[in-house]
């Protein structure tokens, strides 16, 4: 045998020795993939990342390992990963059209060893979480203010709700399950505020405000009684409404026996809902009442509470 021939001989014995070599530990080597199933959930329109690793055992090669999704598909999601390397990503952001279930397998392949791992998976990716806008009922000072409910909608369903910037009117808070209320507003305004919602995989915010407006102001004083000449008058006069304390005022100009005008000028700053007309001047100054001359018989002044 010539000395070429040996070379090739133990060149062809090497090569068996390397193929004998590859297909024990092909068939003694397994590859996992991991993590097992099930990967996190996504959602609509919120960026998606998770990493994949292969592992080889009991001995791990240096060229594990290519990676392929080799049935089902990721939707909008993307499948990336290095040659010879033994970890892969799924990244990405979900579409509409990706809301339900992703269901697909990825295998990992070293060709070395003619070993690979295949594992199934699926991901549940939810729509997105949006808070429904609508407008907030009015609410009144001291009057009890009724339990209402943010909406949303999209996400996990699992909604956890807190307040992103503002507040609701003093006496009613943001509940974390959305309510608003029951309560009783103690201020007056327009109350702006942003609320948030969350579902543990993103959150949501939307504008809203509450008003805290008193019942119209209203004189419930519709007449007065008659007075007699000479004779000491007072009458009540009561308003509803509004906000208290009220600023009273009446005027009127008539004429009076004999074709000669009287002028009557009443003012008060009261807390009370009522009070009353008075003709004598001695009580004028003590209740800062301004009257200028007497009235007749008939007394059919107009009053009006003033709001301040």
């Amino acid at each position: 045998m010539s000395l070429t021939d040996t070379v090739r001989l133990r060149r062809l014995t090497g090569a068996l020795a390397l193929c004998a070599l590859c297909a024990g530990a092909s068939a003694q080597t397994t590859i996992t993939v991991r993590p097992p199933p099930p990967l996190p959930n996504g959602e609509v329109g919120v960026p998606y990342s998770q990493s994949l690793t292969a592992i080889e055992t009991p001995i791990a090669s240096p060229t594990c390992c290519t990676w392929s999704v080799t049935s089902g598909s990721l939707g909008s999601l993307n499948f990336t990963f290095s040659a010879n390397n033994t970890n892969a990503r799924i990244s990405g952001t979900p579409g509409a059209g990706d809301a339900g279930t992703l269901s697909f397998t990825v295998t990992a392949t070293d060709a070395l060893i003619l070993a690979n791992g295949k594992q199934a998976y699926s991901i549940t990716i939810f729509p997105q979480l949006q808070i429904t806008g609508a407008s907030l009922p009015t609410g009144q000072p001291g009057v009890l203010y009724p339990s209402i409910t943010l909406g949303a909608t999209g996400g996990t369903g699992s909604y956890t709700w807190s307040l992103a910037s503002g507040s609701p009117p003093p006496g009613l808070t943001l509940n974390p399950d959305g309510t608003i209320g029951p309560g009783t507003p103690t201020k007056v305004g327009t109350f702006p505020f942003t609320a948030r919602v969350a579902d543990g995989i993103t959150t949501a915010t939307l504008g809203f405000s509450i008003t805290v407006a008193p019942p119209p102001l209203v004189l419930q004083t519709t007449s007065l009684p008659s007075g007699e000449a000479g004779a000491p008058y007072s009458a009540p006069l009561s308003a509803t409404g509004g906000v208290p304390p009220y600023n009273w005022s009446a005027k009127r100009l008539a004429s009076r026996p004999g074709g000669k005008s009287k002028y009557w000028d009443y003012r008060r700053s009261s807390s009370s809902r009522r009070n009353h007309f008075n003709q004598r001047r001695s009580e004028s100054h003590r209740q800062h009442q301004h009257i200028h001359q007497q009235p007749t018989t008939h007394a059919d002044s107009q009053a009006r509470p003033q709001r301040y």
